[in-house]
């Protein structure tokens, strides 16, 4: 039997991604990496792209049972056009689809995983399984209230992904390494074991107040702004936005440990740089170390490039 271009793979990967980000939320080790991807305030499709550089470390676990039945080739690519499908899900302007909304992830559902505290809904492209496997929740009203609880309070992409490991790790310094170990993998969110097929034909809750779901959010939260940049500053930080992906791009074709080193170091001191930038506006002695460092990497990257040729 030829499973490969059945519809037993995009199930199997669109499954496989429930657990992977029920877990993300579960566990703190997990939501250390998944946290990035909701530290945005703002929901729209840029928060689709908002995603932590570590979570796919902890992810690939939960699809790698699926190569004992399908091929890797098309594993790969329905994880791909998984991430793909939830690009569109992340806008404010989408209300209810009717019923679509009992087969599909829409924006309507999704709205309410990414809305403090956000422990439910966690499906790909299939809301069948939050609602079989009882973590729905149905948005009943229309709130610009979206992020983490408390607000990151940083526009920097380097702390954003190093801020709950900081948090974890703090135990190390008291209570030693088996304490940290212990934190990581403590149990963040419980969520009660359940399985309920019913649960596919139940009804959504009406909205409050009788407002209609295509409504758009009048009420919310102070979000944090940042740095009032000009159009100086503005073109710098597109500047160091540019200068960092390319040299992590660099870093992904080196084979030579050197050259990886010098590429990835540039990359991340550039990125660094352009989060201080936007969370403070000014180029103080810290931003301007960063800098230089950065363009010492990437010059001494490009000597030991053309050392090799």
């Amino acid at each position: 039997m030829r499973w490969t271009h059945s519809g037993l793979p995009r199930m199997g990967v669109d499954l496989a991604y429930y657990w992977a980000h029920r877990t993300l939320h579960g566990l703190h080790v997990g939501w250390a990496a998944h946290s990035v991807h909701h530290s945005g305030e703002d929901y729209n499709l840029a928060t689709a792209l908002r995603q932590g550089a570590l979570q796919p470390l902890m992810t690939w676990v939960f699809s790698l049972p699926l190569a004992l039945f399908f091929p890797a080739e098309s594993i790969s690519v329905h994880l791909q056009l998984n991430t793909l499908y939830q690009f569109w899900i992340h806008t404010e302007l989408c209300g209810r689809l009717g019923l679509l909304e009992y087969i599909l992830n829409t924006p309507f559902h999704h709205r309410m995983h990414h809305r403090p505290p956000g422990n439910c809904n966690y499906a790909g492209v299939l809301i069948i399984w939050d609602r079989l496997f009882s973590t729905y929740q149905t948005e009943t009203e229309r709130l610009d209230y979206v992020g983490l609880a408390p607000s990151a309070r940083t526009f920097n992409p380097v702390k954003l992904n190093l801020r709950y490991w900081q948090k974890i790790t703090k135990s190390f310094r008291c209570n030693g390494f088996r304490s940290v170990l212990r934190a990581c993998f403590m149990v963040r969110v419980r969520h009660a074991l359940g399985f309920s097929p019913r649960a596919l034909i139940d009804g959504f809750e009406e909205m409050k107040g009788g407002r209609s779901s295509w409504s758009l959010p009048d009420e919310g939260r102070p979000k944090y702004q940042g740095a009032n940049l000009d159009w100086t500053g503005k073109a710098a930080a597109v500047g160091l936005l540019f200068c960092s992906f390319v040299c992590l791009q660099k870093a992904e074709r080196h084979q030579s440990f050197a050259r990886l080193s010098c590429s990835a170091g540039g990359g991340l001191l550039c990125l660094f740089a352009l989060g201080d930038l936007l969370d403070l506006g000014s180029w103080d002695r810290s931003m301007i170390l960063k800098l230089l460092t950065a363009a010492s990497l990437i010059v001494t990257e490009s000597g030991l490039s053309r050392r090799a040729q």
